[in-house]
């Protein structure tokens, strides 16, 4: 199979991009201990491939943002343990926000860090990217 762009990643593995045959170039891991890779894994290893390189703090905060998500419970119990329910509330009833964003707050089933609905309230009561990562800790903990 033909790939490209080998590098070994934190586990052992080698990440890498492969042709596949009906959809395209796609990211794929080879490993050596998995029978449907492995075959890649070795062909990989004969030729060069790049060292492992540790992300860096910003790069993990910024996959970290990107992939946060937490059920409407858990952000409603965080932003009330941080005071800022009633505020967001009352936010939500008035026209600071968007339509959409007034039905995702009171109906949608979970909210993504990066989301439109998440990032209007945010702007909305002058929170920042660092606050907001805050509220989606604290809402991950609760069960």
């Amino acid at each position: 199979m033909e790939f490209n762009n080998p590098r070994y990643n934190s586990t052992g593995g080698i990440d890498m991009d492969i042709n596949h045959p009906k959809f395209g170039w796609v990211p794929t891991t080879a490993r050596e201990d998995d029978q449907e890779t492995q075959e890649l894994y070795w062909q990989a290893k004969e030729g060069y491939v790049a060292p492992y390189v540790e992300p860096s703090q910003e790069e993990v905060l910024e996959t970290w943002r990107d992939q946060a998500t937490a059920s409407a419970y858990q952000i409603h119990q965080a932003f009330e343990e941080l005071g800022l329910y009633d505020e967001i509330e009352q936010v939500v009833a008035s026209q600071e926000v968007s339509n959409s964003t007034r039905i995702a707050w009171n109906m949608a089933p979970s909210f993504d860090r990066r989301g439109k609905t998440i990032a209007e309230i945010a702007e909305a009561i002058w929170l920042t990217d660092e606050q907001v990562d805050s509220v989606f800790r604290i809402a991950q903990e609760i069960v």
